[in-house]
């Protein structure tokens, strides 16, 4: 069961989700752009980790406060001519009629192409460009991921049962108990280089699964610049994505 609460700081009202997790080994925080999540592991009661919580105020309202400000912009829709960023570099979406019943994206050079039926309405061209959108963008990283993984999986013997990408709000990956890794899709708006430090921190969890001393060793055997791109996704991770209306995509 959830607990939810208001944590008060400064000019800002934080919303504060406390979960209980059996997987959990200690209180741990986590700051969304939605709200900060408290995750507990058994033996700890509301009353402990609301005070914990209480302890880390300052450190909560300064992480939530430049979330806020690095959030990605609110946009009104997907418009011809706008800019989308893939692989840190901007892409302009370039709107075009089409003829079958049905949302085509191709990418070409610094341009994204989108075939649109121009029978459709607007606000049903729009809400099938969104869907198409989110596919090509999990696509394109789930391309990316797989051409990456033979980098590590046969000379580190480590073999993800599978890879899904999907809309992560507070991870930028997660390693599943059968082997499974499961990544965030805004990692495509991110420099290649970082988004394969996410895979490679995963695919260390397949062996290890904490974050001691032999699974920090194992990250920087195969990627011995992971604490630049752990840096960067600290310091520009939160604005990253599009954020249409109160969607984001």
């Amino acid at each position: 069961m959830e607990h939810q609460q208001q944590l008060v700081w400064q000019q800002w009202q934080v919303p504060v989700h406390y979960r209980r997790s059996s997987r959990a080994r200690h209180l741990r925080i986590t700051i969304g752009q939605q709200a900060v999540r408290v995750s507990m592991p058994p033996g700890v009661s509301l009353q402990e980790a609301q005070a914990f919580v209480q302890r880390k105020e300052a450190w909560i309202g300064q992480h939530w406060s430049r979330n806020q400000h690095q959030a990605p912009p609110r946009l009104s829709g997907l418009t011809d001519g706008m800019t989308v960023m893939l692989w840190a570099e901007p892409v302009s979406l370039v709107w075009q009629p089409a003829t079958e019943a049905r949302v085509i994206l191709a990418r070409h050079q610094q341009q994204l192409h989108a075939w649109v039926p121009a029978a459709w309405s607007d606000a049903v061209a729009q809400q099938a460009l969104q869907t198409a959108l989110k596919r090509y963008l999990s696509q394109t990283l789930l391309d990316a991921l797989h051409g990456w993984l033979p980098r590590y999986s046969q000379p580190y013997a480590l073999h993800p049962t599978g890879m899904r990408v999907r809309l992560m709000r507070s991870r930028w990956g997660s390693c599943g108990v059968r082997g499974t890794l499961n990544f965030n899709r805004h990692l495509v708006h991110a420099p290649p280089a970082v988004a394969e430090y996410v895979l490679v921190h995963e695919l260390a969890h397949l062996r290890h699964r904490n974050h001691g001393p032999r699974f920090w060793q194992l990250v920087a055997e195969m990627d011995p610049l992971y604490g630049e791109h752990r840096h960067w996704l600290r310091s520009h991770g939160q604005g990253l994505g599009l954020k249409i209306g109160d969607l984001l995509l």
